[in-house]
C-alpha cells in the first residue's frame, strides 16, 4: 500500500465523494476552510492507495511551530471496512507523517468520540467499537476536549507524551480562536458547543 499527498484540486472530489460521506454533517468542516489551511501549509490529505485504488485517508493539521499534529479525519471506504486495512494504516501515520515533515519529534493527536454510559444505540455502539479498535491498534487516551458539540477523547501513538499541558496548548491552537466550540481539556459535566456552521 502506497502513500502520497492529495493534490489541491483532487480535494473537492475527495471532499464531496468520500468525506461527506464518511463523516456525519455536524464534523465535516466548510471545502473553503479545509482549502484555505492546505494553501497555508496547514492541512495536508494523506491518502493510501493499492493499484490507484484507493484504501484509506487521513488528513493532518497543524501550524508553524507545533508539536502536535491533529489527525482530523481517518476513513476507509466502507467496502473494505473489517478487512485489517484501517489497522495496517493507523499503525504506520505516525511514522508517515514524521517523514513527511522530515520530523521525528512530533505528537500525533486522534479525537475518538466519548461513548455515553448506559447508552445502547445503535451510534454510541459504533462509538464504543471505534473507541476499542483504536486501542487494540497502539492508540492511548490522554485527555477529554470538545469539538464539534461533541466530546471526545483525544488520543496519542503508543504513549502519553512527556508534557501532555503543552500538547493540550497546541491542540486548542491549531482550531485557532474563531473555534469557539473547541475546548481543550473539557470539564466533566460541560456540555461540548455546537461549531459556527451548524449555529
Amino acid at each position: 500500500m502506497k502513500k502520497r499527498l492529495l493534490n489541491a484540486n483532487e480535494y473537492k472530489s475527495w471532499y464531496e465523494n468520500h468525506l461527506c460521506e464518511d463523516f456525519p454533517l455536524n464534523e465535516v468542516k466548510p471545502l473553503d476552510d479545509i482549502m484555505d489551511l492546505n494553501e497555508a501549509g496547514n492541512y495536508k490529505v494523506i491518502v493510501y492507495e493499492e493499484d490507484r485504488a484507493l484504501m484509506g485517508y487521513c488528513t493532518i493539521w497543524k501550524y508553524k511551530g507545533s508539536r502536535a499534529y491533529l489527525m482530523d479525519y481517518f476513513a476507509v471506504p466502507a467496502d473494505l471496512r473489517n478487512r485489517g486495512v484501517g489497522k495496517d494504516i493507523l499503525k504506520r501515520i505516525s511514522s508517515d507523517v514524521a517523514e513527511l515533515e522530515n520530523n521525528p519529534d512530533i505528537c500525533i493527536i486522534l479525537e475518538s468520540e466519548t461513548p455515553f454510559p448506559d447508552d445502547e444505540s445503535e451510534e454510541n455502539v459504533l462509538r464504543k467499537r471505534r473507541l476499542k479498535f483504536y486501542q487494540r491498534n497502539g492508540w492511548v487516551k490522554m485527555y477529554e476536549m470538545a469539538t464539534c458539540g461533541m466530546r471526545f477523547n483525544a488520543m496519542s501513538f503508543e504513549k502519553i507524551p512527556e508534557n501532555p499541558e503543552m500538547i493540550m496548548k497546541e491542540h486548542k491552537k491549531i482550531y485557532g480562536e474563531k473555534r469557539t466550540d473547541v475546548i481543550v481539556p473539557l470539564p466533566e459535566g460541560e456540555i461540548p458547543p455546537l461549531p459556527y456552521w451548524m449555529k
